[in-house]
């Protein structure tokens, strides 16, 4: 395993330290020649072993230390999923969407929860997230992370800001996954979300649209894009609402 992590970070330090990426010439780029993408950077993770195993967030830091000392400069890495704030607002966005397949109104979710064992990051993630995110926290994987510090990249004002300001206490916790749908089945909604508590704290500084391309659908969009059968769909259940509201009046 350590002589692929070499060899692997190696390459990497190769391509990063050649003209336009291109390795095999004998000239070494003084700066950081090709961006870097980092989708899973969870410093620890669960296994089958009785202590928790590093993850990709752990290759990072190798990466990154081993190319500030080679170079003098800091690694820039732009990097995906949790806790950033990009991974959510693409659930939120996948979600409304299969919503709106199955006839049903996204703006009818009032909750969604974030089911992990890693406070600094699943936890994390959704208490930033805020709004209809529930954070919650299964005993049943890594419990927590022993990260003590992470290396920010330069520019990286989303990692430095959730470092700092986001809590790490979760809104719920069980024991496993499954504890926690049985519970959310026999309590009820009020029971289960009675802690989730909105982040007042410093905004986020995570830029969607100019970092990351990302621009969210609205409904008016989704709905444009119904088949037949999702719109007899959502017109049934339209019609069973009106219902309902009529009974009520009456």
């Amino acid at each position: 395993v350590l002589e692929d992590t070499y060899n692997d970070i190696q390459v990497m330090l190769d391509i990063c330290t050649s003209p336009m990426g291109m390795v095999g010439n004998d000239y070494v780029s003084r700066s950081q020649s090709v961006p870097i993408y980092w989708c899973a950077d969870d410093l620890v993770w669960s296994t089958n072993a009785r202590l928790p195993r590093l993850g990709g967030g752990a290759f990072r830091e190798m990466l990154a230390t081993t190319y500030s000392s080679v170079t003098g400069s800091e690694l820039e890495v732009t990097c995906y999923g949790k806790p950033r704030a990009i991974a959510y607002a693409y659930c939120e966005q996948q979600l409304a969407l299969q919503a709106s397949k199955l006839g049903w109104d996204p703006a009818d979710m009032r909750t969604i929860a974030m089911v992990g064992d890693n406070l600094e990051t699943d936890i994390i993630g959704a208490n930033a997230r805020g709004g209809r995110w529930m954070s919650v926290h299964v005993l049943s994987g890594i419990g927590h992370s022993p990260a003590a510090r992470r290396t920010v990249s330069p520019g990286d004002d989303e990692l430095d800001w959730l470092l700092r300001y986001p809590h790490s206490s979760p809104h719920y916790i069980a024991p496993t996954f499954d504890h926690f749908l049985r519970e959310a089945m026999c309590f009820g909604e009020v029971m289960v979300t009675g802690n989730k508590t909105p982040y007042y704290g410093m905004p986020s500084p995570a830029d969607l649209t100019g970092q990351y391309c990302f621009k969210p659908v609205s409904y008016t969009h989704l709905r444009a894009h119904e088949t037949p059968e999702h719109l007899v769909c959502r017109l049934l259940l339209e019609k069973k609402k009106s219902k309902k509201k009529t009974n009520i009046h009456m």
